[in-house]
């Protein structure tokens, strides 16, 4: 590695039996060029708009298609990935899996791991990972960690 690749980091653990999941996007010595910046506020804004549209009575498929929407309107389209997270529990890596065509609609207790990602041949890659409880209300933000770790 040198200095200002893209580097994600992928945290995953458990607590009383219960898994957590927590993917970061940093770079080394944290000197990105403009096109990665620009990446990587995409996958932030993309995160951003997932999570406020993650309520009761909506489907995996259309909190996807908000994700890839708005990777489309950033130009990553291309490079999104289509796996944009999943459930957790008692496994990492649970049903539903945020892919397009889950019709699996969110009701209020679902522990989801939200991370949308785009990666770039020669440029790097970048995928911020939110875990949330689906409420009756806004989604609750279950990570503490800062979701900017590339400055």
């Amino acid at each position: 590695m040198i200095k200002g690749d893209l580097v994600t980091l992928d945290i995953i653990g458990a607590v009383q039996g219960y898994q957590f999941d927590v993917l970061r996007t940093t770079a080394v010595g944290y000197d990105l060029l403009p096109e990665q910046r620009a990446l990587c506020t995409a996958v932030l804004r993309a995160l951003e708009r997932m999570l406020e549209a993650a309520r009761p009575g909506v489907t995996v498929d259309a909190l996807v298609r908000i994700g890839q929407r708005w990777l489309e309107e950033a130009g990553y389209a291309a490079h999104a990935s289509p796996f944009m997270g999943h459930g957790i529990g008692l496994e990492t890596v649970e049903e539903p899996l945020l892919t397009p065509g889950v019709e699996t609609v969110l009701e209020p207790g679902m522990v989801l791991c939200v991370e949308p990602g785009v990666y770039i041949p020669d440029l790097g890659g970048c995928s911020i990972e939110e875990e949330i409880i689906v409420t009756d209300g806004p989604a609750e933000v279950i990570t503490t960690l800062a979701r900017r770790l590339w400055e």
